[in-house]
C-alpha cells in the first residue's frame, strides 16, 4: 500500500533553512565544476543523503526505454539495497509523468525486511522522489529511501525541488555539449572540403559552411548585445535518395539548384543562406524570432511543395522537412542554436516529412518573458 498523504513536523529547526541553503549552493558549485557524469551522479546523491540524513540514496536514469540505478549511497552496498525492492514502484510512478516531488509513506515492499549477507535489512517506510525534468521530460529520478517514517518540510521539499533542477540541467548541458562537440568535428571535418578563401558555394552561389558558421556566430553575438533576435531554418528535400536512384545523381543537381534559387529568392537581402551535407539548406533569419521564422518555414515549405520536376520517369512533386531553432534562454550559442535546429529537423522526418519542427514551449516562455 502507497498513500500520499504526509503530515508535516510541527517545529521547523532554526538552522535548517540556512543548512540546506548551504548544502544546495555548494552542490550547485560543484555541479559546473565536475565534467564526467557518474562523479557528478556520485557527488549528489551522497551529499543528498547526508544532508538530509536519509538511509538510503539513489539516482535512477531513463534512457527513452527505462530507468537504471546509475548511482548509490546508504549503509549496505548497492546490491542489498532494499531500494531494489521497490525499483518497480519507482519505475511506474515515473512513467506516469511525476513532475514534482513526491513523499510516500507506508511502503509495503519487503515490510519486514529480510536477511542478506548475515544482517537484517530495515523494512522501508518512506520513499521520496525527486523527479528529473527536461523540458517536462522526465531524464530520471532522485530516490531517497527510509527505515522510519519521515516526513518532509517545505523548506526541505524546496531544497529538493532546486537540487533536482540544477542537476536536470546540468545532465542536460553536459549531454548537449556532447552533441555540440560531435557536431563541430563534423562540420570542421566537411569544411576541409571547401575552398578557405571563398565565401561562396561555387555551385550554389549561397554561403559557403565557413562563411556561413561566421555569420551565425557573429549574429548571435549582436542579438545578445541588443537584446534581439535571430533563427535557424534547416531544410531537407523529403525521399531524396528514392529520386537519386530513379532519376540520377545529374536530376537531383538540377532539383537542389533550382530549390536554391527559389530559396535565396524568397528571403530578406539580409538573411543568409548555404547547402550543407549535400542535401541540407541552412537559412539564418537575424531579428527574427521563433514564431517569424515558422512562418518563413511554412512560406519555403508551400513553395517546395508547388515545385514540380519533370524526367524521364515523368514529373516529380517536392516536399520539405524543416527544423527551426531560434536565440533562447536554453540556445545561447551558435552551436546550440544548430544542434535544437537539427533535433527538429530529426523528429519532422521521423513524423514522414512535408512539416515543420518547432520548440512552442520555448518560444511561449520567450513570449511570456517578453
Amino acid at each position: 500500500m502507497v498513500s500520499n498523504t504526509i503530515e508535516q513536523q510541527a517545529t521547523v529547526p532554526t538552522d535548517l533553512a540556512g543548512r540546506l541553503m548551504r548544502v544546495t549552493r555548494e552542490i550547485g558549485v560543484v555541479l559546473l565544476r565536475l565534467r564526467q557524469e557518474n562523479e557528478l551522479l556520485e557527488f549528489v546523491i551522497t551529499r543528498i543523503t547526508q544532508a538530509f540524513r536519509i538511509d538510503y540514496g539513489a539516482i535512477l536514469l531513463h534512457d527513452g526505454k527505462m530507468l537504471t540505478l546509475t548511482a548509490y549511497s546508504g549503509s549496505e552496498d548497492e546490491s542489498s539495497s532494499p531500494l531494489l525492492h521497490v525499483f518497480n514502484l519507482v519505475e511506474r510512478l515515473m512513467n506516469e509523468g511525476a513532475t514534482d516531488v513526491q513523499v510516500l509513506s507506508d511502503i509495503d515492499a519487503s515490510e519486514r525486511g529480510e536477511e542478506r549477507n548475515g544482517s537484517r535489512m530495515g523494512a522501508l517506510r518512506t520513499l521520496i522522489l525527486t523527479p528529473l525534468a527536461a523540458h517536462a521530460t522526465p531524464m530520471g529520478v532522485i530516490v531517497l529511501a527510509n527505515t522510519d517514517t519521515r516526513s518532509l518540510l517545505p523548506t526541505e521539499l524546496d531544497a529538493l525541488r532546486l537540487i533536482g533542477q540544477l542537476l536536470a540541467g546540468r545532465l542536460r548541458e553536459m549531454r548537449l555539449q556532447a552533441k555540440l562537440d560531435a557536431t563541430a568535428r563534423r562540420l570542421a571535418s566537411q569544411s576541409e572540403r571547401f575552398d578557405p578563401n571563398s565565401t561562396l558555394d561555387p555551385q550554389m552561389g549561397m554561403a559557403n559552411k565557413q562563411r556561413f558558421l561566421e555569420g551565425i556566430q557573429q549574429g548571435v553575438s549582436d542579438a545578445i548585445q541588443t537584446g534581439g533576435h535571430l533563427s535557424l531554418l534547416i531544410i531537407v528535400t523529403d525521399h531524396l535518395q528514392a529520386i537519386s536512384q530513379k532519376c540520377g545523381n545529374a536530376f537531383v543537381e538540377e532539383v537542389l539548384s533550382r530549390m536554391a534559387k527559389d530559396i535565396q529568392g524568397s528571403i530578406r537581402a539580409r538573411d543568409m543562406t548555404a547547402r550543407y551535407n549535400g542535401e541540407e539548406f541552412w537559412v539564418l533569419l537575424p531579428s527574427t524570432p521563433g514564431i517569424g521564422a515558422v512562418v518563413v518555414a511554412e512560406r519555403l515549405r508551400e513553395r517546395i511543395s508547388e515545385m514540380t520536376f519533370q524526367s524521364q520517369e515523368g514529373p516529380w512533386h517536392l516536399t520539405a522537412s524543416i527544423g527551426v531553432a531560434c536565440l533562447s534562454a536554453h540556445a545561447t550559442s551558435s552551436e546550440q542554436i544548430i544542434v535544437k535546429a537539427e533535433q527538429c529537423l530529426s523528429q519532422s522526418q521521423r513524423l514522414g516529412g512535408n512539416q515543420i519542427i518547432f520548440d512552442w514551449d520555448e518560444a511561449l516562455e520567450m513570449m511570456s518573458d517578453e
